[in-house]
């Protein structure tokens, strides 16, 4: 059953605002992402598209990266921050695209856009050594936003551990 645009939008928002309803700003809850067991199958779908997108994307910065850091060996400085920014890229990839099934929260497009783009953007920045200022604070920006990802589920205690053992 296709549904019209309204009908997604109204039910995003119904879902956003009750499922967020205890929260102090819903709007950085919206930008953020949803918990995972209240979503409707066609919001939940699309959110997932593009965090599994995004660990695609971040893993084939990661391949390329790791496949033409050898070539590099001669070039003692580059060939370590291209190693080094190939299994960061890697670890950033897998850990993101497991962050539904860990935390039972679905992170919002934007979310995965911006964590792809900070992602490469340090990458880049880190491997031509474009001034350790502009890479750190990539890196914190990451940072930043993964931990309000982690911290709008309700950090207190991990409930997505307790979560998954109360059953």
């Amino acid at each position: 059953m296709a549904h019209s645009p309204v009908m997604i939008r109204s039910a995003h928002h119904q879902y956003s605002t009750s499922l967020n309803a205890n929260k102090l700003n819903p709007v950085l809850n919206a930008m953020l992402g949803y918990v995972t067991s209240g979503l409707p199958p066609s919001i939940y779908s699309r959110l997932f598209k593009y965090q599994v997108r995004a660990s695609q994307v971040i893993l084939i910065a990661s391949l390329a990266l790791l496949i033409t850091g050898p070539i590099l060996s001669p070039f003692t400085i580059t060939h370590g921050r291209v190693m080094v920014s190939g299994l960061v890229l890697f670890y950033l990839s897998v850990m993101y695209s497991q962050h539904p099934g860990f935390t039972r929260f679905m992170p919002s497009r934007l979310v995965s856009l911006a964590i792809a783009a900070l992602s490469i953007s340090w990458a880049l920045t880190y491997v031509l050594n474009l001034g350790s200022f502009i890479w750190k604070a990539l890196l914190i920006a990451w940072v930043i936003l993964y931990i309000m990802m982690f911290a709008e589920k309700g950090w207190v205690g991990f409930p997505c551990f307790t979560q998954m053992h109360s059953r």
